[in-house]
């Protein structure tokens, strides 16, 4: 069978139609953006990831936040949405995926459901820490994929798969943002699933070691990841 596409993946990167609503501090939304943001973002986006080509366009998105714990009306940091920058993202476990998947991070279900659309995708296995993510999100997943879904509320950096479980594809998105401070984490998901997993994967991990580069002094920050990451 031919491998996927970067286009055929795209398309499936499409989350269901998840209610809008608020439970605790996270909140999914539905959000418009204008002409003039998707310029400015897009101008403002090349240089911060190296001209990799993400952009967004106009028009209508879907979004989960999660607000200020101690203030809701405070301002609030978008967890993930379904713009084409972030599409652009989760673009290669989407490619890679078979058989039986494991995705750390729920989100707003994007990934999930692109891999359950694959017929070379057997079962996806998710493990979401919050609560409160899995109360907006999580039903409207299992409603429609039955049995092919495993939702498993866990801490990603704890859980582990059952002795002797391999993973078509494991894919890593627990982070909200790109921080430095995240790298050991990085690193200690990617040597486990490193011999429990034909492909793996972790969102943003060329632009987090990039900043790990700024951190410790380079005057340019490396371009290469460490060996272990070369897959």
């Amino acid at each position: 069978m031919e491998e996927m596409t970067r286009d055929e993946a795209l398309k499936l990167l499409r989350p269901l139609p998840v209610p809008q609503r608020l439970v605790g501090c996270h909140e999914i939304q539905q959000f418009t953006v204008s002409e003039s943001a998707a310029k400015d973002f897009n101008r403002a986006e090349q240089p911060m990831f190296g001209g990799s080509g993400r952009y967004i366009e106009a028009g209508s998105y879907l979004r989960l936040v999660r607000h200020d714990p101690e203030d809701i009306g405070k301002p609030w940091l978008v967890v993930m949405s379904d713009t084409p920058a972030e599409r652009m993202d989760h673009v290669e476990p989407v490619i890679h995926g078979q058989g039986h998947c494991l995705v750390l991070g729920l989100g707003i279900g994007m990934v999930t459901r692109a891999l359950l659309e694959k017929p070379e995708v057997e079962r996806v296995t998710v493990v979401e820490r919050s609560d409160e993510v899995l109360d907006l999100v999580a039903a409207t997943y299992l409603e429609k994929y039955g049995d092919r879904l495993e939702i498993v509320q866990a801490d990603a950096l704890e859980w582990k798969p059952k002795p002797g479980t391999r993973f078509g594809v494991v894919w890593c998105d627990i982070w909200d943002t790109i921080d430095p401070d995240n790298w050991p984490e990085y690193v200690k998901l990617t040597r486990r699933y490193q011999n429990r997993s034909d492909w793996r994967g972790c969102w943003a991990k060329a632009e987090c070691w990039r900043e790990v580069g700024y951190m410790r002094g380079y005057a340019e920050p490396p371009r290469s990841l460490p060996a272990f990451f070369m897959w």
